[in-house]
């Protein structure tokens, strides 16, 4: 059917990922989802995201899950990853950032989100992709990063941005004199509280 067929090509371009919101504006019922999801073809992966079952199960799709059910930013490692930066931890956590003064129910979303809350995430720190996934910016994720990252990688990371056109030193500064506050630990880490289910 059309709306089918329509839904296969969303698929393509965003790594099989499509929300219950999207499903409704490619034509399909709530009934019809339900009967593709009882023969197969669609799979639930949060309460109004899905998979269509046959799209290759990639880290990008995790970040892409991830960022459509919470509807905030990938952010730190796993936006790092999302970037191809080197010397990056390994990481089967994705990490979220939400702005502070949302709410989300912490207990509905999947165990493998790591959901922080920030009161300094301005629009220059978010960058949606053409997959409708949305990550922090290149210069926001490496001052995230450098809560995490040992100085050598850090230096590698910046190097590689740099060497990518992704970000200048001279914007780097200004990301880490907007985010940086006294008292916090590392360098990098900014007004960011995690709230984490796995530690």
């Amino acid at each position: 059917m059309a709306e089918v067929r329509s839904l296969a090509a969303w698929s393509a371009a965003h790594h099989g990922v499509v929300t219950w919101a999207t499903l409704g504006r490619l034509g399909l019922s709530p009934q019809r989802v339900e009967t593709l999801v009882a023969g197969g073809f669609l799979r639930r992966e949060a309460p109004a995201v899905y998979v269509v079952t046959a799209a290759p199960a990639t880290t990008l799709q995790r970040l892409a899950v991830a960022s459509a059910d919470t509807d905030g930013a990938v952010s730190a490692v796993a936006a790092g990853t999302a970037w191809e930066y080197r010397k990056l931890p390994r990481n089967m956590l994705v990490d979220v950032t939400i702005d502070h003064r949302r709410r989300l129910d912490i207990d509905a979303l999947p165990p493998r989100i790591r959901l922080h809350r920030s009161r300094s995430l301005a629009p220059t720190d978010l960058v949606r992709r053409a997959d409708g996934t949305v990550l922090t910016s290149p210069p926001r994720t490496v001052f995230d990063l450098a809560a995490v990252l040992d100085r050598d990688s850090l230096e590698s990371v910046i190097e590689q941005g740099i060497d990518r056109e992704h970000f200048g030193v001279p914007t780097l500064w200004a990301t880490a004199r907007r985010l940086a506050k006294p008292g916090r630990a590392g360098a990098g880490s900014s007004r960011c509280s995690p709230v984490d289910r796995h530690g």
